[in-house]
C-alpha cells in the first residue's frame, strides 16, 4: 500500500474531509496520519521509501509545530479569553502542544479541537483593552489642541483688542481663517498618515503647532496674530483626522463605536474648559501666557507620543506584531513590549512574517480626499453633519456677545456659561459611543436572523452599516433644532439667562452625537482610507462652519436671535431627508463601489 493512500485513509481525513488552511489543522492532520501509518505498518518491514517519506513527515511535523508556537505567541497576544469587545465567540482556544501532549492526543480530541478550525478569524490588532484605550486615550488627547486653541482664546479678545487697536470684527477673522486652515489641513496630512504611518505626521503637526504658539506669544503686530493662527490651524487640526485613522487601525466595526465615543469626548473637552482657562490664565497673567501654557501642554504631548504611541497604520504595522522598520516609526513603548512578550516581531527574526502586512491599496494622493467628494453616499453623509457642526458653532461663536449686551455678563461669567455647552460635548460622546455600539449588536443580530429564516449565509458585505450608525441620528437632530430655537428666542426676549445656557448644553450634546456617526460611518466605508475620510469630513464641516461665523452677527442684526436660528435650525432639519436616503440606499452605492474597486475582501 502506497504511503499516499495510508495517509489519505487516516479516520481523520475520513471523519473532516478537506482540512481547512490553518496551520493548526494541518498539524493535527499530518500527526493523525502519521500515527494511523505507524499503527498500520507495525509489524512490518518498511521500505526505504516509506522511511525517508515518515522521515520527512516528521520533520515538516515539527517545523509546523514550530510555525504553531509562534502563531500562538502572536494569537495569545490578542487576549482571546476577556476579548469581549471584539465579540470574536467561534475562536479557537489556544493550544500549546508538548510532547507529552502529541504523544496522548487521541481521534475524539482531534476532532473536538478541529471543530472551529475553519472558521478562526485572527483579531484586528495585538493590542488588548487596556493598550487599545492608552493608544486613543494619547491620540485623543493630541486631538484636544485643535479643538482647544479656538475657545481658549475667545476670552482674551478685549485684551488683544487693547493691545494692537484692532476691533472685535477684525479679530473674528483670526477665528475665521483658523477655521479654514483647520477644513485644508487634513486634506494634506491625512494622505501622508495613510502612507507613510501616524506617527511621523504626529511628530511634523506638533512641531508646527508648537512653533506657531511660540510666535504668536511673542506677536509684536495684529496681523503676525492673523498669518500665524494659519499655521497653528495648519499643524495641529489634522491630528483629529490621524485620531481617527488610529482607531481604525485596532478596531472593527463591532467595537468602534466605543472608541470613536471616547476620543470625541476627550477630543471637546476644549470645548468645555478652553474658555475658563483662557479666561484665568488672561486675567491672571496676560493674553501672551494662553500660548505658553499651549507650548508646555503640547511639549508633553509630543513626549508622549514620542515614547508611548506605537505605530499603527496597517500598511506598515500589520495587526501590530510586525516592529516597523523606519525609525520615525519606531516606538520604545513597542519595542519594551517586544522584549516582554516577544510581540511585535522584529525584523530579521524567525517570527517574523510580513504577510500580515496587507498589500497597499492607496498611495500618498493630495487629491485622494477631494475625491471621496465624487462618492454619491460620501456626499450625502457629508451635507448634514456640515450644517448641524456649523448651526452648534454659530451658536457658540455667539454666546460671548449675546450674554454680554443681553445679560452684562463679565468675561469670567462668560467662560462659566461655556461649561455647560462643554459639558453636553463629553455627555454626548460618551452616549454616542455607547448607543452605536448598542445600535450595531441590535440591527447586527436582526441581519443574521433574517438569513437565517432566507436560509442563506450571513456576509457582511451585505450588512446594512448606514442603518445600524445612522437610524437614530434623526432623533438627535430634532434635539439640536429645537434647543437652537429656544437659545435664540429666550436670549431675544430676555428670558432669565439659565435656560439659553442650559440649552447650549442639548445642543452640543446632540450636535456631538451627529458628528461622531456621521465620522464613524466614513471610517467604516473606507477602513484604508480612514485618516482621509476624516479629513473630508473637516474640509466640508470647517469651510461651511467659516461662511456661518462670518455672516452670524449680520444674521442675527437683521433677524434677531430668534429668527437667526430658527432658520438654521430648519435647513437641518430639511437636510435630514439625505440621511435617510443614504439609510435606504447608501448599502447598494457601497457594494458598487467595492465592485468598481475590486474591494470585496477589505477589511470591514
Amino acid at each position: 500500500m502506497s504511503s499516499s493512500s495510508t495517509v489519505g485513509s487516516s479516520p481523520l481525513d475520513a471523519g473532516f474531509g478537506s482540512p481547512p488552511v490553518d496551520n493548526r489543522h494541518e498539524l493535527y492532520s499530518e500527526s493523525g496520519g502519521l500515527e494511523d501509518q505507524e499503527k498500520r505498518l507495525e509489524g512490518h518491514g518498511q521500505p526505504e521509501s516509506e522511511k525517508q517519506l515518515e522521515a520527512g513527515n516528521e520533520s515538516e511535523s515539527q517545523n509546523q509545530s514550530q510555525k504553531l508556537q509562534v502563531n500562538q505567541r502572536r494569537v495569545s497576544d490578542h487576549d482571546l479569553y476577556n476579548d469581549h469587545e471584539n465579540g470574536n465567540e467561534n475562536h479557537p482556544i489556544p493550544l500549546s502542544l508538548g510532547p507529552k501532549d502529541e504523544e496522548n492526543q487521541n481521534e475524539p480530541e482531534m476532532a473536538k479541537i478541529t471543530t472551529n478550525a475553519s472558521s478562526f478569524q485572527p483579531p484586528v490588532t495585538i493590542y488588548g483593552p487596556y493598550e487599545r484605550y492608552l493608544i486613543t486615550g494619547i491620540a485623543s488627547w493630541a486631538a484636544f489642541f485643535s479643538t482647544v486653541s479656538v475657545p481658549i482664546y475667545l476670552p482674551a479678545f478685549s485684551a488683544i483688542g487693547a493691545d494692537f487697536h484692532v476691533s472685535t470684527e477684525k479679530l473674528n477673522l483670526t477665528v475665521t481663517v483658523y477655521s479654514v486652515f483647520q477644513g485644508l489641513s487634513p486634506a494634506f496630512w491625512a494622505p501622508m498618515s495613510d502612507a507613510y504611518g501616524r506617527r511621523p505626521v504626529y511628530f511634523l503637526c506638533f512641531m508646527l503647532y508648537i512653533g506657531a504658539c511660540i510666535g504668536l506669544a511673542l506677536a509684536k503686530d495684529y496681523w503676525t496674530i492673523f498669518g500665524l493662527r494659519m499655521l497653528q490651524a495648519a499643524g495641529i487640526a489634522s491630528t483629529v483626522a490621524t485620531l481617527n485613522g488610529v482607531i481604525a487601525d485596532i478596531t472593527s466595526r463591532r467595537n468602534r463605536g466605543i472608541y470613536m465615543g471616547i476620543s470625541g469626548g476627550i477630543g471637546l473637552l476644549g470645548n468645555c474648559f478652553g474658555p475658563i482657562i483662557g479666561g484665568g490664565i488672561t486675567q491672571g497673567m496676560g493674553w501672551r501666557s494662553i500660548f505658553w501654557f499651549l507650548v508646555i501642554a503640547a511639549c508633553v504631548t509630543l513626549l508622549a507620543i514620542v515614547f508611548l504611541l506605537p505605530e499603527t497604520n496597517r500598511f506598515i504595522a500589520g495587526d501590530g506584531s510586525i516592529y516597523p522598520s523606519n525609525v520615525i516609526n519606531m516606538s520604545p513603548y513597542a519595542f519594551i513590549r517586544h522584549k516582554t512578550r516577544g510581540v511585535p516581531f522584529i525584523k530579521g527574526e524567525p517570527e517574523y512574517d510580513p504577510s500580515v502586512i496587507p498589500e497597499r491599496t492607496n498611495r500618498v494622493s493630495f487629491f485622494g480626499t477631494i475625491k471621496l467628494l465624487r462618492e454619491l453616499d460620501v456626499v450625502l453623509v457629508l451635507i448634514p453633519n456640515a450644517l448641524h457642526y456649523t448651526t452648534w458653532f454659530m451658536v457658540l461663536t455667539s454666546m460671548s456677545s449675546l450674554l454680554s449686551s443681553e445679560y452684562g455678563f463679565s468675561s469670567s461669567k462668560v467662560g462659566l456659561a461655556y461649561l455647560a455647552s462643554g459639558a453636553g460635548s463629553l455627555l454626548g460622546s460618551i452616549v454616542s459611543g455607547r448607543l452605536m455600539t448598542y445600535r450595531y449588536r441590535k440591527v447586527l443580530a436582526q441581519f443574521k436572523a433574517d438569513c437565517a429564516a432566507k436560509g442563506k449565509p450571513v456576509n457582511m458585505h451585505e450588512f446594512t452599516i448606514q442603518k445600524a450608525r445612522m437610524d437614530v441620528t434623526m432623533a438627535a437632530s430634532i434635539i439640536l433644532c429645537g434647543s437652537c430655537i429656544i437659545y435664540g428666542w429666550t436670549i431675544q426676549k430676555h428670558v432669565h439667562y439659565i435656560v439659553p445656557i442650559l440649552s447650549t448644553f442639548l445642543t452640543s450634546s446632540s450636535a456631538t452625537y451627529v458628528i461622531n456617526t456621521s465620522s464613524t460611518l466614513l471610517v467604516d466605508l473606507f477602513p484604508n482610507e480612514s485618516a482621509s475620510s476624516t479629513a473630508v469630513v473637516n474640509l466640508t464641516r470647517c469651510l461651511l462652519c467659516a461662511v456661518g461665523l462670518a455672516v452670524v452677527d449680520k444674521m442675527i442684526r437683521s433677524l434677531g436671535a430668534g429668527g437667526a436660528f430658527t432658520l438654521m435650525s430648519g435647513i437641518c432639519i430639511l437636510s435630514m431627508a439625505l440621511i435617510q436616503i443614504e439609510i435606504n440606499h447608501g448599502q447598494k452605492i457601497d457594494r458598487r463601489r467595492r465592485a468598481r474597486k475590486g474591494l470585496d475582501n477589505q477589511r470591514l
